[in-house]
């Protein structure tokens, strides 16, 4: 009995220990470096990019019209039930303190229109912004990457001209 009951223990001990390294980067900030599976995705798309202080990807693309956009690639990534998600994310425009409540209405039809991803409101007081997130499996490959992150900046940049008609992100 006392056999089988040490067994049984080991079992779980080296579970908690897997499950524990397994689950070492999910929610975790990134080091310096950012997470390497997106480094290497990029690197193979041939991207350029820069990380942030907080392990984030940043990549800015250029845009026809002479139009430039900011794209955020996370490193940290989300557990959902048994999916480990990252976002992607570019900002759209500043909304200031007080929002005008058109506009937020207008973030919430064009919502319902997209394929993928959200218009949301982050920041506080007058630094709140409009961005668009796409949040995508964590281990994506070089197309599906592709894919999102050109449908965040053509989102994106497309609003922000739509609502500002100017190019500041």
């Amino acid at each position: 009995m006392l056999k089988r009951m040490s067994s049984v223990l080991a079992v779980v001990l080296l579970t908690l220990v897997s499950v524990q390294n397994v689950q070492g980067q999910i929610g975790r900030k990134a080091g310096p470096g950012g997470d390497p599976r997106v480094a290497k995705l990029l690197d193979q798309i041939g991207w350029k990019y820069e990380v942030d202080k907080d392990g984030d990807f940043k990549l800015l693309f250029n845009l026809e019209n002479d139009r430039t956009h900011l794209v955020y690639v996370m490193s940290k990534t989300e557990k959902l039930r048994g999916l480990e998600i990252r976002e992607v994310w570019a900002p759209g425009f500043r909304v200031g303190e007080d929002p005008d409540p058109e506009v937020l209405l207008h973030l919430l039809k064009e919502n319902g229109r997209k394929k993928v991803g959200a218009w949301r409101v982050i920041g506080t007081g007058d630094r709140q912004m409009a961005v668009f997130a796409v949040q995508i499996e964590a281990e994506a490959d070089a197309e599906t990457m592709k894919t999102i992150v050109t449908a965040v900046i053509e989102t994106a940049d497309q609003l922000e001209k739509e609502v500002t008609d100017a190019d500041e992100f």
